[in-house]
Parts: C-alpha cells; sequence; structure tokens
C-alpha cells in the first residue's frame, strides 16, 4: 500500500516537475507529501457497514482528520441493536454556534437534577447521510464525541438531546479515559454536551434559620408577651392573672374575714391619716376612690387608651414567596395566583392592593389639607374635590374594591396622585395666582364643569361626605377662634389633635355607610367609638338623618343583623359617652339629639335618654 502511495505521489511530483515547478519540490517535499497522504490513509477508519468517518464538525464530511491521534467523531452498533449501516452511509456533523433560547437553558438546568446547575458546553447537528439524503440508523447506535475544552470544576459531563420545542433529554452518557464522550441514540439530531455542578446554595430561611445553619440578620419574631405579675414589659396585661389578695381593712376587718391586729379605732388620740387610700395603721378610707390603672389588652384599655408601646405580633407578608423581613414562605409554590381580599389562597400578599373603603391615613391627608389651605371663598370649589375625594377612596368613582378601576395590576389607573416637586409646586400656584381673578369668582356659580365630580355619583356617600365638610370647616373655624390667642405651637398641636380626630371618626362613618358588608363587627364598634369622640361627625349624623332618609334606611337595612352582644357594646359606649357629655363644661341640651340619632341607626334605645 505504502508503495502505491509513494508511486502516486512520484507521479504527482513529476507533472509538477513536468510545468516547471521543479524550483520548489525537493525530495524532502516529497517525503512530507507521502507522510500526509498516509496519515489521511490510516485515520479514516471504516465504521460498521463499510461507511467512513468524514472528519471534523463544520466540514460537512467532505475531509478527514489531521495528525495522528484517535477520530474525533465515530459511530458503532452496540450488540443487540437491531441499527443497520448500509454501505456508503456517512456521519455529517457540524457545530451549533448560534445562542439558544432561555427555554433551553432553563430546561437543562432541569435535566441537571435538583440541586445543579448545568453549562452548555459545545451543541452539535449530527446526521447520517446516505445518497445525499438524511437517514436514520433504526436502532441504537454508540456515538463519541471529542473531548470538550475547560471542563475542570464540573461533576460530570452528559450528552442532551434538544429537540425543535426546546426540551431537552439526558442521553446515557459514557466519559472515556481518552477525555472523548460516547452516547446512545437510535436517531440524530441536535444534541449537546453539558457540565453539570452544584448549584450556589440559597437560603431558605424558615423561623429565622436555613437548613445550612445560616440565621436571618433581619428575622423578626412574633413577639410574646412575657408577664411577670401579670405584666408584659410591652405594657399588656395578663387577661388570665389573677393578682394575689390585698386586705383592704374597713374598721379593723377585710372583706375576706381577716382582722387587722393593728387596728386603732380613730379616737382624738389616733387620727386616721390615708396615703393612696391607707392609713399606717392598716385602715382602708372607705371613700378612696384608686387612680385609673390601665389594663391594656392587645394594645387597648377599656377605657379606650392605646398602648403607645404595644408590639403587635409580626405578620409574614409575602410577596414572591418572601417577606420583607426576609422570612420565606415555606408552602410558597409559584403559580397564577388568586388574591381574594389582597391575599392568595398560597399565602401570598398582592403588593397593590388597597384595603376597600376610607383608610384613616387618606382622612387625614385630605383634612390636614383642608385645615392649613381653608379659604371661605373657595367653599364650594373645594366641597366637590373633597367629596370626589371621599366618593373615589370607597370605590363610587373609582377604586380596586369591587372593580378593576383602581388596581394597576388590572388594567385599571392608579388613583394615587405622585408626589409634586416643590418647585413644580410653587410654579403651579404662581401660575394659578396670576390667572385667577378673584373680583369675578362667583362661589354660587356652579358651572357644569364645577359640579362634574358631584354629578358622578348621587349615592348617600356622597350626601354624607358633603355633610361632613360643611361641619368640618365650622370645625375650623372654632378651632381657630378658640386658639386665636395661643402660641404657634399650641396653635399646632390643637390642629393635629383636631384633624387626628376627625380623621377617625369620619373614616369609620364613611365606612359604615359605604362597605357595611365588609366591616367587621370589631371594627364596626370601633368606627363608633372614633365617632363618638368627634363633635363633627356627631353632627354629621343628625344633619343627614334630618335631611336624607335614605341615609336612616341605608344604614338601618345593613346593620340589622348585627349580633347582640356587638349591639350592647354600642349600647355601652354611646350611654357611656352621652353621662360624659352632660357632666362636661360644654354640655348643650339639643345637642344630646345627636347620641339618640346614633343610637337608632342601630335599632338602638338609650336608657338614659
Amino acid at each position: 500500500m505504502k508503495f502505491l502511495i509513494k508511486l502516486a505521489t512520484f507521479v504527482v511530483c513529476a507533472g509538477i516537475l513536468a510545468f516547471g515547478g521543479y524550483q520548489t519540490v525537493i525530495e524532502s517535499n516529497i517525503e512530507e507529501m507521502v507522510s500526509a497522504f498516509e496519515v489521511a490513509l490510516e485515520s479514516t477508519p471504516e465504521l460498521p457497514g463499510g461507511t467512513t468517518n468524514p472528519g471534523n464538525p463544520g466540514n460537512s464530511g467532505n475531509s478527514g482528520n489531521s495528525g495522528n491521534h484517535k477520530p474525533d467523531f465515530s459511530i458503532s452498533i452496540p450488540s443487540g441493536s437491531d441499527a443497520t449501516l448500509n454501505p456508503g452511509t456517512s456521519i455529517k456533523v457540524d457545530a451549533v454556534n448560534e445562542d439558544l433560547s432561555n427555554t433551553v437553558h432553563k430546561n437543562i438546568d432541569v435535566a441537571a437534577g435538583t440541586g445543579k446547575e448545568a453549562d452548555l458546553l459545545t451543541v452539535y447537528d449530527i446526521a447520517l447521510v446516505l445518497d445525499g439524503a438524511s437517514v436514520q440508523p433504526g436502532g441504537d447506535v454508540v456515538v463519541t464525541l471529542p473531548a470538550p475544552e475547560n471542563t475542570d470544576g464540573y461533576e460530570s459531563l452528559q450528552v442532551v438531546y434538544i429537540d425543535d420545542n426546546g426540551n431537552v433529554t439526558v442521553c446515557e452518557t459514557t466519559v472515556n479515559a481518552d477525555g472523548t464522550v460516547s452516547f446512545v441514540t437510535d436517531h440524530f439530531s441536535r444534541y449537546a454536551i453539558i457540565g453539570v455542578k452544584a448549584a450556589a446554595h440559597k437560603h431558605r430561611f424558615i423561623e429565622g434559620k436555613c437548613e445550612c445553619g445560616e440565621v436571618n440578620p433581619d428575622y423578626v419574631p412574633p413577639h410574646v408577651h412575657n408577664f411577670v405579675d401579670g405584666e408584659c414589659k410591652c405594657g399588656e396585661s395578663d387577661p388570665t392573672y389573677v393578682p394575689p389578695h390585698t386586705h383592704r381593712f374597713i374598721e379593723g376587718k377585710c372583706e375576706c374575714g381577716e382582722i387587722n391586729p393593728n387596728y386603732v379605732p380613730e379616737t382624738p388620740e389616733h387620727q386616721h391619716s390615708f396615703v393612696e387610700g391607707v392609713c399606717s395603721c392598716g385602715e382602708s378610707d372607705p371613700n378612696y376612690v384608686p387612680p385609673h390603672k390601665h389594663r391594656f389588652i392587645e394594645g387597648k384599655c377599656e377605657c379606650g387608651e392605646v398602648n403607645p408601646d404595644y408590639v403587635p405580633p409580626h405578620v409574614h407578608k409575602y410577596v414572591d414567596g418572601v417577606c420583607d423581613c426576609g422570612e420565606a414562605n415555606p408552602d410558597y409554590v409559584p403559580h397564577q395566583h388568586n388574591f381574594v381580599e389582597g391575599v392568595c389562597d398560597c399565602g401570598e400578599s398582592d403588593p397593590n392592593y388597597k384595603a376597600p373603603g376610607l383608610s384613616t391615613e387618606e382622612a387625614k391627608n385630605a383634612l390636614d389639607g383642608l385645615y392649613g389651605n381653608y379659604d371661605e371663598a373657595y367653599d364650594e370649589f373645594n366641597k366637590e374635590v373633597f367629596v370626589g375625594m371621599i366618593a373615589g377612596a370607597v370605590g363610587e368613582t373609582g377604586n380596586n374594591s369591587g372593580n378593576d378601576s383602581g388596581n394597576p395590576d388590572q388594567g385599571g389607573e392608579d388613583i394615587t396622585p405622585p408626589e409634586q416637586d416643590p418647585e413644580e409646586e410653587e410654579e403651579i400656584e404662581n401660575d394659578f395666582d396670576a390667572t385667577f381673578d378673584d373680583t369675578t369668582y362667583d362661589p354660587n356659580d356652579t358651572t357644569e364643569e364645577d359640579t362634574s365630580v358631584s354629578n358622578e355619583s348621587s349615592s348617600i356617600v356622597t350626601s354624607v361626605a358633603g355633610t361632613f365638610y360643611e361641619n368640618f370647616t365650622q370645625g375650623i373655624k372654632d378651632n381657630q377662634a378658640a386658639n386665636a390667642d395661643a402660641d404657634e405651637e399650641t396653635k399646632q398641636a390643637a390642629r393635629e389633635e383636631f384633624v387626628k380626630t376627625e380623621s377617625e371618626a369620619v373614616a369609620g362613618l364613611v365606612n359604615i355607610v359605604a362597605k357595611p358588608e365588609e366591616t367587621t363587627d370589631e371594627q364596626l364598634v370601633e368606627s363608633i367609638e372614633a365617632v363618638l369622640k368627634s363633635d363633627v361627625c356627631m353632627k354629621t349624623v343628625t344633619d343627614s338623618v334630618e335631611k336624607d332618609e335614605e341615609f336612616t334606611t341605608t344604614v338601618q337595612e345593613a346593620t340589622q343583623n348585627i349580633d347582640e352582644e356587638t349591639k350592647a357594646q354600642i349600647q355601652e359606649r354611646i350611654e357611656s359617652s352621652l353621662e360624659d357629655f352632660r357632666s362636661s363644661e360644654n354640655y348643650d341640651a339639643a345637642n344630646e339629639r345627636n347620641y339618640t340619632d346614633l343610637a337608632e341607626l342601630f335599632g338602638i334605645t338609650l336608657e338614659n335618654a
């Protein structure tokens, strides 16, 4: 065979010489050409069925491998396989250089296994070709691919099949001693070699700890009351605590039957000297009324005082499986959330959810703005803006309660105004001052454009909001007059207290009227308490009853099914507030009707009316 090669080489060289190439062809050139032919012949092993390995990928089978190493690509039929490779069949391998889709990359990570990550090392489009057409082997064959580069750091190598839809299937793979990779397949298409490695650990905190032992530094555990003598350091009281009995001796005896051994009857020689209701002889002052001591249960005392130091239990609010404290939701499964009242049944919270109704914060912002910028000349205009805000907040003119108009996620418009740049705000005010002619402004002139807000909603909410506005502006005047001679700090404190009280009250009143079906019994009682503290809201109730029969009917129908316990709580609070009012320096018999009207809305007849 080598003789024939040398002979052929000699003929070629002779031809070159015949055409004047003798100057470049020397003996060493001939030997190199002979060697190249020998290598080419020896490096193209026969494949089963008489086919040969066509060469490196990208050459489409048109050239052989160079060098003396084992061929990069080969194919063989394992024992027991039904595969057939007809004479003349060749293997065609093309390198795939274009970027694959994100779907492919994600599916490769899934194929690598749980807790694993995978990198694409190389991708081939492999085909069997017979007479210019692609064929399949008809059974299992073993394909050997060249060793990929840069495999350090991988736990293993795998061959995967990638279909046209990006789905990935792991093939039976063997990494050979020489670094090549073999896999078993019964058809040819697109295949890749992937490097598999352990994924970087991602902490998943449950109750502040990850299974790896890492502690979440941002974890806020639920506050657990530690009661000592019935009191927690946060100020809360143990509702089940029974304090030890303290003897209270009256004329030498306690109601428990105990006798005071140190008792000295009151005589000219011994005059009781009571300090905080107790004499040094042990006697108690029968007329002593101890000062009220707050006993907070869940942040509130029965007198209505709120514990400023109360720390409520932390409630996780999960968004995408993680709470803002860093805690992970152990039950979180990514899926299409179905939020009901801002919470999905998987425990996730809707970050765009706004609770139905008017919030105290919304009311406070509106009332504080009215107080700070009140001008009687623009009463009608400001009233329409205020009524529109209230109606919008409870869903009358657009909110995310019961419709899609206020939820950005549901295609509605976000009604929250953007923060105004101070410079832009000043410019707007200057433009307004420059164009507004107060000499021609008529507050009673309500054009179609001016009344657009009130025309949009004729609901009972609009009526109540308008009545409240009228009473609130009168309250502004009264508050300013009462503090006219005070210093600025006192004026500011009075303003803040007035706005705070009225914000809580109007939010409670509006929500009772607008969203009674979404107001719990506890919220109802709290709203009534807030209204009772507000002169403005109390008068608003009476004014609404007087001028709008629909107001009374709406509230009575909505609250007729409240349980007797809740009704009793409402009655107790109204009657107690009425007694306090009667004993106050601001008592006016005409205003007692405010209390009876409020009670009658809930079908209650006051015993002390």
